[in-house]
């Protein structure tokens, strides 16, 4: 995804998404450290608490994923 939203970067602006794919890509990385941190420190908790923790950082990702790649398309 990032060698491509780096190849597309000079497209005309009706197909610009290079950025926002970016956008995306940052948003993954970033909240996949967070929720994978959260869950390697904590030993204490449940294999219940442990999946739902998971499929929260699997839902909150993908939720913002789609909402940074489609928002802007709507708002422009």
């Amino acid at each position: 995804g990032a060698y491509f939203a780096y190849r597309t970067r000079r497209v005309d602006e009706n197909y610009k998404e290079s950025k926002y794919i970016g956008f995306a890509i940052y948003n993954v990385l970033i909240l996949a450290v967070v929720f994978l941190s959260i869950l390697h420190t904590s030993n204490e908790m449940s294999e219940v608490s442990k999946f739902l923790l998971v499929s929260i950082g699997i839902l909150i990702i993908c939720f913002l994923t789609l909402a940074l790649v489609f928002i802007p398309k709507f708002v422009d």
